[in-house]
């Protein structure tokens, strides 16, 4: 039997179960906002990561993670801006990038 080169390990290990609260304050948390690192070379690391809410989860890693009102301004904004690059008159088209921009300033 022939063996590639390099062989992709797996864990031995299984993944840990989430028990409902973030577990680095304690806060209770529903699965879907649940947080966990994973490391795309280390499936241990992955597997015996923390489940941590989102406060926790951007301190510990130092990662902005955008609301989901924030995902929606964006997504709206650059809607606004492919149609204003597909205009062909320019007023249609200032009116549409100044939409776009009063959308990412609104708070």
């Amino acid at each position: 039997m022939y063996k590639t080169h390099r062989v992709v390990r797996g864990s031995k290990s299984r993944t840990r179960k989430f028990n409902g609260k973030c577990e680095s304050c304690g806060t209770s948390i529903c699965s879907c906002k649940a947080y966990q690192y994973v490391d795309e070379s280390n499936q241990a690391i992955t597997d015996n990561s923390l489940y941590l809410c989102q406060k926790c989860y951007s301190e510990r890693y130092g990662v902005k993670i955008k609301t989901p009102e924030q995902s929606f301004k964006e997504r709206l904004a650059d809607r606004f801006i492919r149609m204003a690059d597909s205009q062909e008159d320019a007023d249609k088209a200032a009116f549409l990038m100044r939409m776009s921009d009063f959308i990412l300033t609104f708070e």
